[in-house]
């Protein structure tokens, strides 16, 4: 992220790890697991660089919470324009999980959408 982050940097994450691992990144970074990233809104505050981590999540049975979490994204980047997209990380059980459980599962666990 500090790469490709200008200036002020926002993380929206459906995955608890990564806010964890940005916890440090010094008051110009925010993130945020699911909801979390809301205090980062507080009064309005605009960042230059978002960054939206979504991984299987989107397959919850919570059809209501994803769908509540995808609109504060579209709102959060209304005006923006995506720049990047990267796939991380790999589930080589993917299609086992997929067929174990009923839930088509994508082999690419984690996307990053980065917009400015």
């Amino acid at each position: 992220m500090n790469d490709n982050a200008h200036g002020s940097a926002l993380v929206l994450s459906s995955d608890p790890v990564v806010p964890w691992l940005l916890r440090d990144a010094g008051e110009e970074r925010c993130a945020g697991y699911f909801f979390e990233v809301t205090r980062c809104l507080a009064n309005g505050r605009r960042y230059d660089s978002i960054f939206v981590v979504f991984g299987h999540s989107d397959q919850s049975v919570d059809e209501q919470f994803i769908a509540k979490f995808k609109k504060l994204i579209a709102d959060v980047t209304a005006g923006r324009s995506k720049i990047a997209t990267l796939p991380a990380g790999r589930d080589e059980d993917a299609a086992l999980k997929s067929r174990l459980s009923g839930v088509p599962l994508e082999t690419t666990i984690l996307m990053v959408d980065h917009y400015r």
